[in-house]
């Protein structure tokens, strides 16, 4: 039985499910005996707010011929606007691209918003009048990524190598949101019309007038969850990025930053961060946070070692020659492809049974948040399309009995479990509880300390037979107030004195929690922040074998030396990431095909020379590390040449089967009983053709045994025979 769904390649892209979907895009509802903090991380909604003042659209940026962005190495300049167009599509992109590749992020939800746009001074709503909703909040498909392709895409381009600011100069646009703002205004202003005059409100009442819409946008929103107040699920994350070049948008004047800051604030009470993007600016002025936007942005918790208070938030607008645009769009995504939590869970003492109360304020432990070390991403299952509809084809499985063919009710089926080899009948709510029962808090989800152990007495406790994914603590002062100086206490404690603990880690209440390490990170990466806790899943017994004993000699220590001073000189950059920083080819072109076919766009052509899995020139490497390479090479043990043994030829003359007696069987007609072998042997013998079917072989056989017969060299006696020689 089976069902169509929308068009994979429509606005939609729900297009990839399974049963763990809803879990890992948080769709699906979280347990109805797990805390509010344990649920899985939501879905991200990204909106862009894009100043569309004149400033914007001159061309000043500068280029270059070989830019990884295809509309950048067009031309030799381009303008703010088409700047935060190219990082709009990048998202776009990114988004579309996340689902198919990893099933997740089904319902991030992206929206493109406009202010301080050019409006009539007679319309009713003024203020409402000077932004403009380019696309609205909903998870991006085709549509949207054409939407923003039309904009950029030219009639007939061409790059303009003069270097020319005046926008009128350049290829006309597919869609130009230049002439959609402003060319109204100058038709009005080149005709002197007196009934309709443009008037400009200030940029402020512009600017708050687009957070209230966005409030609003993100209140009715279909793919924003709303939660209640007594929801267990987890909130979804929103994030407003404001891209701007303008810096005192209030002039100064500080009676003009309540208004806006009070709709920021309404936001913020809405859990939607606001962060800025600032782009150059013309006049090559520092674009200095300091006025006024530090007021309204959030803090960012993710941001390495924080932010110098003067320094750091007056940024300089670099030159042309310096500034990088592909590093500009390149830091835009890293911000959006950010490692997200995968759960919050309360950490408790061993005296937490008896700190636990039921009552209004119970005893809630140490919040901390858990974030995955290693993250997996899945092969895409394959889907299958209608050839006539050309939408999914959704498949549902029923049980039905072999005699009557009626479907089985659920009723009738009984799950067991063998037990000395007797079928104990077990339901899956005998799962659950026999597994809640193993729990020490099977009321919640949560990490229980249990204890401490000597971390020199251990046996290298950095090198534990890793059994699973390893995972990183961290502390959450925001849902429970005092978190982070506890979390803090316990951490400088454990390494003072050389302690790890052990403790139970259960991450969902009708799962089967597990023994874990809890190992306090020495690293430093920066003195302002808090190290964390690595959580180790610790093996059970069932789980570790023995190992094999090698009789292979232990590497001496100038072995080991060597090794380490030839990988020291690999040529690797230290912002290189295996798995990412590196494209495969064939990988590329097979998405290209797929996004031209979904854009209705052209092939894009692959050159071989950026194929970045295979060196440029063997020589370079010899290069950076030849004689480390050779001095290792020379303490390698010599290798074992394997000597074979020269083996007998096998004879192509096979001998005839001494135990066949063909002149019986030609006699009695049994030769079809033998095999080919046997007949392929009497053949060869007889210098006769092997070639044929079986049938001409016998036929062949019969042949040569009756022109023996014939020529009376042979006489039959009984069942002996008797050949003259």
């Amino acid at each position: 039985m089976s069902d169509f769904e929308d068009d994979p390649w429509g606005d939609d892209p729900d297009w990839i499910s399974d049963s763990n979907d809803e879990i890992e895009n948080g769709t699906g509802q979280s347990d109805s005996k797990t805390n509010a903090s344990t649920g899985i991380a939501g879905a991200q909604h990204t909106i862009l707010l894009l100043d569309a003042q004149q400033s914007m659209f001159e061309s000043y940026i500068r280029t270059s011929d070989d830019s990884e962005y295809e509309y950048a190495s067009r031309y030799e300049r381009i303008s703010p606007f088409d700047a935060g167009l190219i990082a709009a599509e990048k998202l776009l992109h990114h988004k579309v691209s996340n689902v198919a590749n990893t099933r997740r992020g089904k319902r991030d939800g992206v929206a493109i918003v406009l202010f301080n746009c050019p409006q009539l001074a007679n319309v009713e709503n003024l203020a409402n009048n000077s932004i403009r909703t380019l696309m609205t909040l909903k998870p991006p498909g085709v549509e949207q990524i054409q939407t923003i392709r039309s904009c950029l895409n030219e009639v007939d381009s061409k790059r303009d190598i003069t270097g020319s600011t005046d926008t009128r100069v350049t290829p006309k646009r597919k869609r130009d949101l230049y002439d959609e703002l402003y060319a109204s205004k100058q038709e009005v202003e080149e005709n002197g019309d007196g009934d309709y005059h443009f008037d400009v409100i200030h940029q402020s009442t512009s600017l708050k007038s687009a957070l209230i819409e966005i409030n609003s946008m993100l209140n009715e929103a279909k793919c924003v969850k709303k939660n209640s107040r007594t929801s267990t699920d987890v909130e979804d994350e929103k994030t407003v990025w404001i891209f701007t070049n303008e810096d005192d948008p209030i002039d100064g004047e500080d009676k003009r930053k309540t208004p806006v800051l009070s709709a920021a604030n309404d936001l913020i009470e809405n859990e939607v961060q606001i962060k800025l993007w600032p782009m150059p600016r013309q006049d090559k002025k520092p674009f200095n946070k300091n006025i006024f936007y530090n007021h309204l942005v959030t803090e960012d918790e993710d941001i390495e070692g924080g932010e110098e208070i003067d320094e750091a938030n007056i940024e300089s607008s670099p030159k042309e020659e310096e500034l990088d645009f592909d590093s500009i769009i390149g830091k835009f995504m890293e911000t959006l492809t950010k490692s997200r939590k995968v759960q919050s869970i309360p950490f408790l003492l061993p005296d937490w049974k008896f700190t636990q109360r039921d009552g209004p304020s119970p005893y809630p432990g140490m919040m901390i948040d858990i974030y995955q070390s290693v993250r997996v991403k899945k092969k895409p299952q394959p889907i299958i399309i209608n050839t006539n509809t050309k939408k999914r084809t959704k498949k549902v499985s029923y049980l039905r009995f072999k005699d009557t063919y009626n479907p089985v009710d659920e009723k009738c089926i009984r799950t067991y479990v063998e037990f000395g080899g007797e079928k104990i009948e077990m339901t899956k709510q005998d799962v659950i509880e026999i597994k809640s029962k193993s729990n020490v808090n099977p009321k919640e989800a949560s990490l229980v300390l249990f204890g401490f152990k000597n971390r020199e007495k251990m046996n290298r406790p950095d090198q534990l037979s890793l059994v699973d994914r390893s995972l990183f603590a961290y502390p959450n002062e925001g849902m429970v107030k005092g978190s982070r100086a506890a979390f803090a206490s316990l951490y400088e404690a454990m390494l003072r004195k050389g302690v790890i603990g052990i403790g139970e880690l259960l991450q969902r209440v009708n799962a089967s929690s597990r023994l874990v390490a809890i190992i306090p990170q020495e690293e430093y990466v920066d003195e302002d922040l808090l190290q964390g806790l690595l959580l180790v899943p610790l093996a059970y017994e069932d789980d570790m074998r023995a190992t094999p004993q090698s009789e292979d000699n232990d590497a001496d220590d100038e072995l080991v030396s060597a090794a380490v001073d030839m990988i020291k000189n690999l040529n690797l950059d230290s912002n290189v990431v295996i798995g990412e920083s590196f494209e495969n080819p064939v990988l590329k072109t097979f998405w290209n095909y797929i996004e031209s076919i979904a854009l209705g766009t052209e092939l894009k052509e692959i050159d071989p020379d950026e194929d970045d899995t295979m060196p440029r020139d063997e020589k370079d490497v010899l290069k950076v590390c030849c004689e480390e390479i050779e001095s290792f090479r020379k303490l390698l043990p010599e290798d074992e040449v394997a000597v074979s043994e020269k083996k007998r030829k096998i004879s192509s003359v096979m001998t005839e089967n001494a135990s066949i007696d063909w002149f019986k069987a030609y006699k009695e007609r049994i030769l079809e009983e033998f095999t080919i072998n046997d007949l392929k042997s009497y053949l060869r013998n007889h210098d006769l053709r092997l070639s044929g079917r079986k049938s001409d072989l016998i036929q062949r056989i019969e042949d040569h045994i009756e022109s023996i017969i014939g020529d009376d060299k042979m006489t039959f006696e009984g069942d002996n025979k008797v050949i003259d020689v």
